[in-house]
Parts: structure tokens; C-alpha cells; sequence
């Protein structure tokens, strides 16, 4: 039985009154009359007194017509009324998606653990494997929209980079990169591609992936392409950091999507850091309006010594407006690696010390307000290793209401409150999850 078979014992009169109301049939001499008025033109909108006068077009008019009778405008009123619910229930059967940029709800965590792919409930903390197949699978991310995951896979012949549905199924390569340890991947908005940057025949190259496995490569000529971002809102434009052929010195520049029309935004220097990292972390705010990377600058020390230090700075999109912000109070404290809360309104950054050796170190996280308007004040716990530097990832969740980081030399993951500063430590998970975006209910 269908939907409308519910209606059987009204059908004969809903016919009926159908009929009733139907119109009659057209006189014989209608097409006559066409062909006359065929050849005239409408007359024009102005002509109409109602669009000169302030008529109330609420106000009722007598009429020469009958009125419809009662139950023939309940008939018509029940068939509106189930066309409308009809829309409804299609409008309401479309899954709604994230926007790429911004604020999102918060969906599942995606997370590797003894060489698979898990997705695990926030609230319930209910687990579920997302992929388990041989070998090491790894640095796992959803797409923009939370609707498809890439991760990667280690094999003797380098890293194959795969994409999938959200529930692990239809898994299939990208990209296969060689195990130089030169890669980098970032989605595009639509979450359709993936830009890559990694090494073929000794060289980076960047290229553009769609989902699908077809590929493009874009020929930069005269810089080798190092890191990328996207554009917001819509991924039209390619954020680069490149160094220049045959020196040391690094710049970043924007370009569309086949490389035409290329743009400095940050000119390219060469630093006693190096190429890897020399104008590095480079990101866009939310808005697409401002890019905030690791500047590297002079700053005098409480001896009276001049050090080269890591300060954070911001850029106009068009590379106009280069400063540097608030840094922290103690000369002798670095601070890096900006990324923006989904609203844009602050910053998170990293903060380190080093020992003065090759070894050992001390770093956390703090909070700045994305205008500069103020120093970043810390949040959460610090963290010191006697054997190596304090490696430390950050990431917001997806509504901005929780921060995960994890400090990769103890092998820990926190979740923290980036209001009071409060940690947790995620017992379940060594490596930095992924937050799916979903849309807001």
C-alpha cells in the first residue's frame, strides 16, 4: 500500500469535486481570436494604475463571479497543503553540509592506533575502525564537508596516499610518494581535490589530485614549491611557500590554480633556520582577508645580545600590511606555528625555550587575539624533554570550544579548555585526531 492509498475512501469525491470545478471547455472561435492578439504586444507593466496609486491590494473588490463554493476551497486547501508537505519531507531528506571555513559542529574524532584508522564519539566516547588493513596507516584527516578521509599507508615503496568514504569503504590511492620524507597535502574547499607538494626524481612538485585519481601538474618554473594552503572561501587561489631556484632564500606567494597569476606576498629571504623554516606556517584566517606565518626577527636580549627570534606576523592577503605582533614578555621565549579559531577572532600559537644545546627543551601553547591587540596569554600545562625539543601539534575543534594538542616526544594528546586552560589527557590516543566537520542542527 502506498502513501496515497490512505485517501481510498475520499478518492470518489475528490474526483468528483475535481470535476466540479474543472474548466469548461474552450469555444469553438478561441483560436481565432489567438491569431488576432497573437500579433499585439503585452501591455506595458506601467500602464497598470496599481503600480502609480497606492492601492491596498488586501482591501476585497466586489465581484461579478460567484464565490467557490466551501468545499471545493477545503479540497483545494488539502491538496496545497499536501504539496507543501511533500517539499517538506524532500527539503528535510537532504543531508546539510559544513561550510568549508568557519565554525562547524563538532562530529567524530579520527585518530590512527596500532596501525589503524578509528573514529571515536566525543560525547560517548564510543569507538569504531574506519580502516584495518595490513600494514601502517596513518596521519588520517577528514575532508572539509566530514563526508570522505584521507590517510596514509607505508609500503616499501614509499607512502601511498589514499582517500575514502567516511565509513572506510571504497578506499583507493592518490597519490603514491616516494619515502624522502618531503611531502605535504591540503584539501581543497569543495573537498572534491587535494593539492600535493612532494618529491619526484629528487624535486618537489605540486599537483593538483581530484578524488576520482585524475591529476594535474603545475609547472612553477623558476621556485620550488615547499608548502601549501588554500584560499578561502572557495579554494580559488593557492597560497605557496617556495624557495627561490638555485639559492636558499624562501617566499610566499599566491597563484590560481594553474599557476597563472602569481603574486609575492611575503618576499623571499634565506635565514640562518634555513629553507625549512623561513617564512614557514603560513594560514589563512577564516575570511580568506589576512595570512598569519613565522616571521623571524630581531630581538635584543636581557643581556643587551641581539638574537634572531620567531615572532609571529600578519599579512593582507595581498601582501600589503606586514607586522609583526605582541610578543611575549621574555626576550628569550619563540613563538610560532599559528592557527586560527574557526570564528578568526584568536590565534594559537606555540611557545619554546631551548637550553642553549642541540638537546632539550621547554614548550606550550597560548591564545592571541587575531587583531594583535594584545600579547598571547598561556593555556594549559608546559612541557619539558632533557633528550630532544618539545614537539607540540594544535588544532581547534570544530566550534572552537575545545583545543587538542599533543606533544609528540612523550607521545601524549590533551584536550583543553581554551577558556580556563584546564587539560585532559586523552588516554586512548598518541597521535593528534582529526575533528570532522558537521553542520549545525
Amino acid at each position: 500500500m502506498t502513501t496515497f492509498d490512505r485517501f481510498d475512501p475520499f478518492e470518489r469525491r475528490i474526483t468528483e469535486a475535481i470535476d466540479e470545478i474543472a474548466a469548461t471547455r474552450p469555444p469553438a472561435y478561441l483560436n481565432d481570436v489567438l491569431r488576432q492578439t497573437a500579433r499585439k504586444a503585452q501591455r506595458p507593466r506601467w500602464t497598470f494604475l496599481e503600480r502609480w496609486l497606492p492601492v491596498d491590494s488586501a482591501i476585497p473588490r466586489p465581484t461579478i463571479v460567484g464565490r467557490l463554493p466551501f468545499r471545493q476551497l477545503v479540497i483545494v486547501a488539502l491538496l496545497v497543503a499536501l504539496a507543501a508537505a511533500a517539499l517538506a519531507f524532500y527539503v528535510g531528506s537532504q543531508k546539510r553540509l559544513p561550510a568549508p571555513f568557519g565554525p562547524a559542529a563538532n562530529g567524530d574524532l579520527l585518530y590512527s592506533a596500532a596501525g589503524d584508522i578509528y573514529a571515536r564519539d566525543p560525547i560517548t566516547g564510543r569507538q569504531r575502525p574506519v580502516i584495518v588493513a595490513d600494514g601502517d596507516q596513518f596521519a588520517a584527516s577528514y575532508s572539509p564537508n566530514g563526508e570522505l578521509i584521507t590517510y596514509a599507508t607505508a609500503s616499501a615503496e614509499g607512502d601511498h596516499f589514499m582517500v575514502a568514504n567516511g565509513d572506510g569503504t571504497n578506499p583507493h590511492q592518490l597519490a603514491l610518494i616516494p619515502s624522502t620524507g618531503n611531502a605535504q597535502g591540503a584539501w581543497a574547499p569543495d573537498s572534491r581535490s587535494v593539492g600535493f607538494i612532494y618529491d619526484v626524481k629528487g624535486l618537489p612538485q605540486l599537483s593538483l589530485v581530484s578524488v576520482n585519481g585524475q591529476a594535474s601538474v603545475i609547472a612553477l618554473d623558476d621556485i620550488v614549491p615547499l608548502d601549501i594552503a588554500f584560499m578561502p572561501p572557495n579554494g580559488g587561489r593557492l597560497l605557496i611557500r617556495a624557495r627561490v631556484a638555485g639559492s636558499e632564500k624562501v617566499g610566499l606567494y599566491t597563484m590560481k590554480l594553474d599557476g597563472s597569476d602569481r603574486q609575492t606576498i611575503v618576499e623571499a629571504r634565506q635565514t640562518t633556520y634555513g629553507v625549512q623554516f623561513t617564512n614557514s606556517g603560513a594560514v589563512f584566517s577564516p575570511d580568506g582577508r589576512t595570512i598569519a606565518y613565522n616571521g623571524l626577527d630581531v630581538v635584543s636580549q636581557a643581556d643587551g645580545k641581539l638574537e634572531l627570534m620567531f615572532r609571529i606576523h600578519l599579512v593582507n592577503a595581498d601582501g600589503s600590511n606586514d607586522r609583526a605582533l605582541p610578543g611575549p614578555s621574555d626576550p628569550t621565549v619563540n613563538e610560532n606555528w599559528p592557527v586560527f579559531s574557526p570564528d578568526g577572532t584568536s590565534i594559537l600559537v606555540l611557545r619554546f625555550k631551548t637550553r642553549g644545546d642541540v638537546f632539550g627543551g621547554e614548550g606550550w601553547i597560548a591564545s592571541m587575539p587575531a587583531d594583535g591587540s594584545r600579547p598571547a596569554r598561556d593555556v594549559g600545562v608546559h612541557f619539558t624533554d632533557d633528550k630532544s625539543d618539545t614537539a607540540i601539534s594544535k588544532g581547534w575543534s570544530p566550534d572552537g570550544s575545545r583545543i587538542l594538542i599533543a606533544v609528540g616526544s612523550k607521545q601524549e594528546v590533551y584536550s583543553v579548555d581554551p577558556s580556563t586552560g584546564s587539560s585532559e589527557l586523552l588516554a586512548w590516543t598518541k597521535d593528534l585526531p582529526d575533528w570532522q566537520r558537521i553542520a549545525f542542527r
